[in-house]
C-alpha cells in the first residue's frame, strides 16, 4: 500500500510540473495547491462519485449518498482556493521562452 500511494505522488507531481509552465503561458498563473487537490479529488471523484453516479441512473437512492459527497468535496475545494498563496501569477514569458520552458521540462520529465 505504502509502495502505491508513493508511486500515486510521484506522478502526480511529475505531472503537476511538467504542467506548470504550459497552465502559465495560457492561463497566466500555476496553482501551488494543486498537487495536494488532485491527490484528495481524483481518487474521491474515480472511486465515490462516478460509481454512485452510475448507480443513479438505476437507483436513486444513490443520488441522494452521491450529494453530500459532491457537496463536502466543492466545500475543500473552494477553502483550498482560498487560500492567499494557492495561486501564483508570474509575469507573462515571451513566446519564444516559453516554447524553450516547455521543451526543457517535457524533456526532463520524460522517465
Amino acid at each position: 500500500m505504502g509502495t502505491e500511494l508513493v508511486s500515486v505522488w510521484r506522478v502526480q507531481w511529475r505531472l503537476s510540473v511538467v504542467l506548470a509552465p504550459l497552465t502559465w503561458l495560457l492561463f497566466g498563473q500555476v496553482s501551488v495547491v494543486g498537487v495536494a487537490v488532485n491527490l484528495l479529488a481524483i481518487p474521491l471523484v474515480s472511486f465515490v462519485v462516478l460509481p454512485l453516479g452510475m448507480l443513479g441512473l438505476l437507483f436513486s437512492i444513490a443520488w441522494s449518498a452521491v450529494v453530500p459527497v459532491v457537496h463536502h468535496l466543492f466545500v475543500a475545494l473552494e477553502w483550498a482556493q482560498q487560500l492567499p498563496w494557492a495561486v501564483i501569477q508570474p509575469p507573462a514569458l515571451p513566446m519564444w521562452l516559453a516554447v524553450v520552458v516547455c521543451t526543457v521540462v517535457f524533456t526532463l520529465a520524460q522517465p
